[in-house]
């Protein structure tokens, strides 16, 4: 236990620098101008009982009463008001929306800690390619609840967790919203998609992946890998001119929102969900 919060102290320290001086920084300090900031929401929801499975158990939010069904992961700082937004406004849309809290507490935006507690204890694998705790404790959820057909949207953090999943029996499409991890800490991770090659071969699922066109976390590096892995049709992009938001916008759906981003999101949904 001890060595553990030796390693999350360090851990800590590395990607405190990481946002105050690498491209963590741009992100954060670059002054926004493409969405109005989100207000805090007055909203109490119960979620479903928690679902254990690989060792970690999760509780489930709903949002929609009918329609096909979507898994949204939230991204750091949580499981925002911003998110919240986003599953109300897909839940108009037609869609029965699913959301785990995966750290912090629910409309909170300030679990950053948490959120790279993750990577510490391997429920996230934060520096590499391969399949996480999360993802299978993610594949155990749809099993049980979504073999009917479901679509997984990732964000941040949680952008390649929709990847590694893609094979899941039950899985029609996967959206993967500026994915961060692995951590582009290096030349050698700013490639990396999180899934390894044999992987990555296995996956036919329908895959979305969208970014800001200058987003440091959400590599160039690695949609290039996106690009050799996947091909059209099976792959669709969408990289949004990071012009029309802030000089390093990154939250294409959220706090970043991006209207072209969720019209590419919506077409792809419709056209994916299984009705």
């Amino acid at each position: 236990m001890k060595r553990r919060r030796w390693i999350l102290a360090l851990l800590v320290i590395i990607v405190t620098l990481f946002m105050l001086f690498g491209c963590g920084a741009c992100c954060i300090l670059s002054p926004h101008h493409c969405a109005e900031k989100t207000k805090d929401i007055e909203l109490t929801m119960q979620p479903t009982p928690g679902f254990p499975a690989n060792g970690i158990t999760h509780e489930v939010y709903e949002f929609g009463t009918t329609g096909p069904d979507v898994i949204l992961l939230h991204e750091l700082p949580g499981f925002t008001p911003a998110t919240i937004k986003l599953a109300v406004k897909l839940g108009k849309a037609g869609y029965k929306v699913h959301v785990p809290l995966i750290f912090g507490d629910f409309n909170t935006k300030d679990a950053t800690l948490a959120g790279f507690g993750k990577c510490v204890f391997s429920e996230f694998n934060c520096l590499g390619n391969g399949e996480s705790r999360f993802a299978g404790w993610l594949r155990a959820l749809i099993a049980a609840r979504y073999q009917h057909g479901v679509i997984v949207i990732g964000m941040c953090m949680t952008g390649s967790m929709a990847l590694q999943v893609a094979d899941a029996p039950g899985v029609t499409a996967v959206v993967m919203a500026q994915p961060s991890l692995p951590l582009p800490l290096t030349r050698w991770q700013r490639p990396k998609i999180g899934v390894s090659d044999k992987h990555a071969a296995k996956i036919k699922t329908p895959i979305l992946a969208m970014r800001y066109s200058e987003d440091c976390m959400a590599t160039r590096e690695r949609f290039a890998t996106l690009r050799t892995k996947f091909h059209p049709p099976q792959i669709e992009f969408e990289e949004v001119p990071s012009a029309q938001c802030k000089a390093a916008a990154h939250a294409t759906l959220t706090s970043d929102y991006s209207e072209q981003a969720y019209a590419h999101l919506i077409t792809f949904l419709n056209t994916h969900a299984k009705h």
